[in-house]
């Protein structure tokens, strides 16, 4: 009998706090409000610079070295965020080069490792760059030996 009564005002409670809520969390559209400012139409054209081609040695425990050879894009937000990174590009190059140089060729290994390299190489690039919007990179070639 007392689990009964439990399980009453439980629901009751529940059935309260839901009608008193001003929103109800079940509602249409997730119970998330969309923000005023937030655009719904299309975004500006992309802007594309290359970093210089790079050609580093694997972190490997084998005797034979392994070679990482890469060339990429960087996307950003806007055209003035290329000056922004073309500023500091000598320390883009040193925290991309210094990361690239600790992997290991099973890190790289598959969609997975592909995914986590961009992204790291993403944090590295905009890390220095702090103004400028750095949106993606894209691997024009890709080749580890």
């Amino acid at each position: 009998m007392r689990r009964f009564w439990l399980a009453a005002a439980v629901f009751a409670l529940t059935a309260a706090c839901a009608a008193l809520s001003p929103q109800p969390a079940f509602a249409a559209g997730g119970g998330g409000e969309k923000k005023e400012g937030a655009a719904a139409g299309p975004v500006g054209p992309p802007f594309f610079f290359d970093l210089p081609d790079m050609l580093v040695n694997l972190n490997t425990a084998r005797n034979r070295p392994s070679f990482l050879k890469i060339k990429i894009t960087v996307e950003v937000a806007t055209a003035e965020d290329i000056g922004h990174v073309t500023h500091v590009m000598p320390m883009v190059l040193d925290g991309v080069q210094m990361y690239l140089r600790e992997l290991k060729p099973e890190n790289i290994a598959g969609s997975a490792g592909m995914y986590r390299l961009r992204q790291d190489l993403v944090a590295r690039i905009a890390a220095p760059s702090y103004p400028a919007k750095v949106k993606d990179v894209l691997f024009k070639e890709l080749l580890v030996q």
